[in-house]
């Protein structure tokens, strides 16, 4: 289990994504988020959202797990998801209740390996 410290680094991410530089910081300031990205390029592939949401919980060592993955869930799918689907980073289908990567550029091993730019607070 992780500590919740999920480091990107963020200028890079900006030019993966094309993003502009502040508000990938703003988009990524959240760790939750960060564990999301994090999650789905690690899964390659379509996700339950209840998977997505088991697995962001897990990184946050939580005394009661359920409650923990349940306000997960409930902020993935009213803040974190509209947010990354809004810049094209991701695509939830709220009917089937699944996520998928849609930037093909946050495969690579670049941002999400390195630590967040130095000069910047991280959140």
């Amino acid at each position: 289990m992780s500590t919740g410290n999920t480091a990107i680094d963020v200028e890079q991410f900006a030019r993966l994504t094309g993003i502009s530089t502040d508000e990938t910081y703003r988009l990524l300031a959240n760790e939750r988020t960060r564990a999301t990205i994090r999650v789905l390029v690690e899964s390659e592939q379509t996700l339950p959202l209840e998977h997505v949401a088991r697995a962001v919980a897990e990184r946050k060592l939580a005394d009661h797990p359920d409650e923990t993955v349940r306000r997960v869930r409930i902020a993935l799918v009213h803040s974190t998801l509209p947010r990354l689907e809004a810049h094209g980073l991701v695509t939830y289908d709220r009917n089937r209740k699944q996520v998928r990567v849609e930037s093909p550029n946050l495969q690579l091993d670049g941002p999400l390996d390195t630590v967040a730019s130095p000069g910047r607070s991280e959140s």
